[in-house]
Formats: C-alpha cells, structure tokens, sequence
C-alpha cells in the first residue's frame, strides 16, 4: 500500500482518546489529522506513521525522536507535543501535538511575493523568531538540521508585532548532540540538498552552526523571491552544479548573486557581512549559534529597519499616505526682505512679501518640507500695496546727515520757511524736510496676488 493511499477514516478513535475529523497534510512518513480529545473536547494535530515504516527500526526511532526533542524545548516558537505512543490495535505510532492554523513561509512567499521577496520589516521578523526558536534548541544540544520556508509556520496573532507568531516544524531529523561524545556527533546525509550544509554532506562533526547556515540562505530566499544557488535557477535542480557550488566554488556576498539574479534592488548590500559569516564553509567562522545569529541579526537589520523598506511594494504602501498628505500643502520659507505679495510662486527670483510666523504662505501640489519660520516683525495682513516712503527711510536718513554738515559747515543759507512753486503749482515741501532722493522701486509682475483665505485685494486705482 503506497503512503499517499493509507488515511484514516473520519470517526476513527487512535489510542482509545483521539477521534479523527479530517485529514490535514501528507508527509514522507504518513500523514497529519486533525482529532479531537475524547476527554477534553481540545483540538489537536495527530501525525500518524504509515504501516509501511513500521517494522523499520531507524524509522521508528526518528518518529519516536521529534515527540522527545519537541518536548524538551522550551519556546513558543517550538510546536508542542502533548502526547506520544502507538495505537495498540493498528500497531501505528502517532504524536499528539499542537493544532496551528495559518501558513508556511513558502506559502505566504508565494502568495505574497510572487516571484520576488517580501519586505525588510517582514524578513527580519521571520528570522528574529527563528533565532529565537534556534536559542532554545541550541541551549538543549539540539540541532534541527532541516530548517526551510516549508518547515516554518505562520499562525495569525493580533498582539504580535506583524500580526504573526513563528513555529519551527518537523524536528523528525533533529539531531540531540552529546558534548562529551563529539566523535559520535556525526551524520550521514539527511536534509534538504538546498539547504544543507556542507558538513551535513560528509562525516563531519555537527555543532549548532549547521542551522545557522540553513537561516543565511532562508533569508536570500525571503529577501528575493530566488534561491541563491545557480544550480536551482532554472525549473529543476541541477544537483552537479548545486555540489560544485557548494563544495568548491566561489561563494559570492548576496547582494552580488542578487544582481546576477537580476532581483539586486531587493537585497541592501550592507546585510553582506552577516550573510557571509552565515554561509562561511568552515563551520568555526560562521555565527555559532541561535542567541550569537539572533545578536548579529539585531545589529545588521537594525539601522535598516529605521528606514521605509528596501522591498519595492511596501515601500509603496508604506509612502501612498505620507505623500498624499505632503502634496496636500506643503509650506515655502519666507525671504527676510519685504517686498510686494505675489500670486502663485512662480520663480525662485521673486520674493514673497513678509508674514507672520502663523500666517505661512501655503502652495499646494509642490513637495517641499515644511519650514519653521524664525521670528519676525508683524505685518498689517490688510495692506497689500506696497508703501514708497519704506524704501524712501534709508536716503531719508543719508540726506539728512548730509544736510546737517552742510548747516555746520556755513553753506546752506536758505530761508527757513521760503516754499518754491513747480511748475504744476503745487507746494514744495518745506527746506528743513527735504523731499526724499528717488529710489527706484521694482513694480511687481503683472500676476494675480492671492492673499490669505478672508482677506480682500486692495488694488490702485
């Protein structure tokens, strides 16, 4: 009987205290229900062996494993396992576990992404829970050793920071290491070949580090939608070239294989120094474990994240709201030299005429920051019309020192009350009060002025 033909029937009772609903998920190994306790009423996840690996020792030992290893690690981003045995009157091993409801990283990639990463604040929060998952594993001797997108799983929570709580799948393979007995600490090659590391193909001693360099390549494959290996670009896996560039070639920093790739926009250059000590080849230079990757992690991500995510599409959503309300009105500074008011701006040549610090001249459409204004003299907002005798003061005052070293000196004898005619008849100003020096006076160009809202236009007439 082939696995994928074997189910249980909705109704069967396993052990004497878990009824099956419906049939959740298929697996290498058997398969995943959702059952209900008998006793409680609770909801859980049973995974059941197929009949077909029973009699395999190894088999047994390996499903009997991640019911032990899940138990001992103490972490909510650990799936929990509530019970274990073997059904006495099919013969099957089963696990009682934690029922999730959500997706796996590689769906929601999929979903989301489609063909290209998901957003910085998204990735970052993805590996903070792994490394936090990796942590308490690691502080067990435990090495998960398939860490993938399919092996992570996102449930929804309102109360987490993005809305989600990570769980690390499947610790089928895990291996529980014995530091007294590091000879005995070796493996035979058990994982996924494109995310495996390379002394997980080799009789090489295992340390925690071999998960880290698993988290190094999930997060190029979040970050940019691509495997980082050349051997996975097309639409199957080329194993030889996949083992040459693992064993013996050249492993470029992610944001060059990203550019190779064509997707380089997605993949901040400056994450390169983490990533690199991820993938290092010799096991001893890459981060060590989950808290030491967890601390790098912080450090590398962190001043990113201060800013709007490198990832095209949330840096559109996450700027939509700030522009639209930049371009609703945008404040222009004010010049220190009065002048006319002018209409609409419409070169930088022009100044406009001098405001209060709470009447700022307001143009819409044009982004520019706002301007704290500095503190200036009030201006009567009811006049409009500029005043000839302002710019008349300064020759005014010139004149009048003028005038007075030419009394002192003798040559100034005129009569203090005499008055000249024009030619027009009209009267002069009195000698003392001489009339100003004309002073040329730029006429304002000839554009509509629109004052603040309320207040009305004063034209000559």
């Amino acid at each position: 009987m082939s696995v994928s033909a074997y189910q249980l029937e909705p109704g069967s009772l396993i052990a004497d205290r878990y009824r099956v609903e419906r049939k959740l998920s298929q697996g290498g190994m058997g398969a995943i229900y959702v059952a209900r306790h008998e006793g409680t009423g609770r909801r859980i996840a049973l995974k059941v062996m197929h009949p077909r690996y029973v009699a395999d020792a190894r088999s047994r030992a390996r499903f009997a494993q991640e019911a032990r290893l899940g138990a001992m690690i103490e972490s909510d981003h650990v799936v929990e396992v509530f019970d274990a045995g073997v059904d006495d009157e099919r013969g099957i091993p089963y696990l009682a576990m934690e029922l999730l409801e959500g997706e796996t990283v590689a769906s929601r990639l999929s979903r989301v992404g489609r063909g290209r990463g998901l957003s910085l604040a998204e990735v970052h929060e993805v590996l903070r829970q792994l490394c936090g998952a990796l942590t308490a594993a690691h502080a067990r001797n435990i090495v998960h050793r398939d860490l993938k997108p399919e092996n992570l799983f996102l449930v929804p929570r309102a109360d987490a920071p993005l809305g989600f709580s990570l769980k690390v799948l499947d610790f089928g393979i895990a291996k529980l290491l014995d530091p007294s007995r590091a000879a005995q600490n070796v493996t035979t090659a058990i994982g996924t070949p494109l995310w495996m590391a390379p002394e997980q193909n080799t009789t090489a001693e295992l340390t925690p580090a071999t998960d880290v360099w698993a988290v190094g390549l999930i997060a190029f494959r979040l970050l940019t939608g691509r495997f980082y290996w050349r051997g996975a670009a097309g639409r199957e896996l080329d194993m030889a070239m996949l083992l040459a560039e693992l064993e013996r070639e050249r492993l470029p920093p992610a944001s060059e294989r990203a550019r190779e790739l064509g997707v380089a926009g997605d993949l901040p250059g400056s994450l390169d120094p983490w990533f690199m000590r991820c993938i290092a080849r010799d096991p001893g230079a890459r981060y060590q474990d989950g808290a030491e990757l967890a601390q790098a992690l912080a450090q590398s991500f962190g001043p990113l994240l201060q800013r709007p995510s490198l990832n095209p599409k949330a840096l559109v959503a996450e700027t939509q709201p700030a522009l639209a309300d930049s371009a609703a009105a945008r404040t222009l500074p004010l010049p220190h030299a009065p002048s006319p008011p002018i209409g609409p701006f419409a070169t930088q040549d022009v100044p406009q005429a001098p405001r209060s610090p709470m009447h700022p001249i307001t143009v819409t459409g044009q982004p520019v920051v706002p301007y704290h204004y500095p503190t200036m003299p009030s201006v009567d907002p009811t006049v409009a019309k500029p005043r000839w005798w302002m710019a008349a003061v300064p020759a005014l005052v010139i004149l009048g020192a003028l005038l007075t070293l030419a009394a002192w000196q003798g040559v100034f004898d005129a009569e203090p009350h005499a008055r000249e005619r024009r030619p027009d008849g009209a009267a002069a100003a009195p000698v003392h009060a001489p009339s100003p020096v004309p002073v040329a006076i730029p006429a304002a160009p000839d554009v509509p002025w629109r004052g603040p809202p309320g207040l009305k236009e004063e034209r000559d007439e």
